[in-house]
């Protein structure tokens, strides 16, 4: 039982530490995802056709972006959102400064919906928002 309750808690602990980003992808076919922040770069995943991927909201790093591509080798034009957390507050957008491969969308997830969302393309590309880092976001791609 000891092992059950430490593998159980070892699989919540991302979720239950503090907000997370949570990406569908809506395409045609895979996109690709990379998360990045200043001095760090993740490793990228493949969605899959109305599949998911689930990343934390790095609130210990500045400049952070989840770029997002339709090309496992190329994230030279990548559509991202990007975000920056200080002092409690969260900035963020959707920004297409590098490409548009696709249409991008994050919006408030959870109950309440205390966060303005922002989509690109559309009126809100590269519009910055605020929001407490305790939110957790639903991106869609496409």
């Amino acid at each position: 039982m000891q092992f059950t309750i430490t593998a159980v808690v070892a699989l919540l602990a991302p979720f239950a530490l503090g907000a997370n980003i949570v990406a569908t992808n809506n395409c045609r076919g895979s996109i690709f995802v990379k998360p990045d922040a200043n001095g760090y770069s993740g490793p990228i995943s493949e969605i899959r056709q109305g599949q998911t991927w689930t990343g934390n909201l790095e609130t210990g790093r500045q400049g952070n972006a989840v770029k997002f591509s339709n090309n496992r080798n190329d994230f030279t034009k990548p559509i991202s959102f990007d975000y920056t957390v200080t002092n409690g507050v969260n900035y963020y957008d959707v920004s297409n400064a590098a490409g548009t491969p696709f249409s991008l969308s994050a919006q408030d997830s959870q109950q309440g919906g205390q966060c303005q969302a922002v989509a690109c393309p559309s009126g809100s590309c590269k519009q910055v928002k605020t929001c407490s880092s305790q939110r957790s976001f639903a991106i869609r791609a496409c």
